[in-house]
């Protein structure tokens, strides 16, 4: 029986969840990396994600299952959109300069390191995250929640 990875997940938890909604329609899962992550929640990231697996003959009705539960692979599961939330647009592009070069807000990656080292600095977490930009252009610097 060949198995074939329906979803690559950030944690252990949220691969188990996507797993677990599978098996409830029926579909056999195996996660072939729960042990090695399972050790610490570090290693979900030292091995590029957590993988859940199906048999191939299972794979196109797994794939559909994940995506009517917004499990996808890499999404953490969570709620809808709530109040007048505009739909995310296919191309995301900088409010400031229309660049399509985008990531993830300096201080955050920052803020990690420095954990690493000083672990009570992830007491200020909370107030980073809700008085600093979440994303941040490449090309401008130009920072937006």
């Amino acid at each position: 029986m060949e198995l074939i990875t329906v979803g690559n997940y950030p944690d252990l938890a949220t691969a188990e969840v996507a797993a677990s909604l599978l098996e409830a329609e029926g579909i056999g899962t195996l996660i072939p990396d729960e042990n090695f992550a399972g050790l610490s929640w570090q290693m979900g990231s030292a091995i590029q994600g957590i993988r859940v697996q199906v048999a191939s003959e299972d794979a196109e009705a797994a794939l559909s299952i994940l995506r009517e539960h917004a499990i996808e692979s890499g999404d953490i599961p969570g709620g809808e959109p709530q109040g007048d939330a505009e739909p995310a647009s296919e191309d995301p592009r900088c409010p400031a300069c229309g660049s399509d070069s985008l990531g993830d807000a300096k201080w955050r990656n920052r803020l990690k390191a420095t954990a690493i080292f000083f672990p009570p600095v992830l007491l200020l977490w909370p107030v980073f995250a809700a008085t600093r930009p979440r994303f941040q252009c490449l090309a401008c610097g130009h920072g937006w929640r």
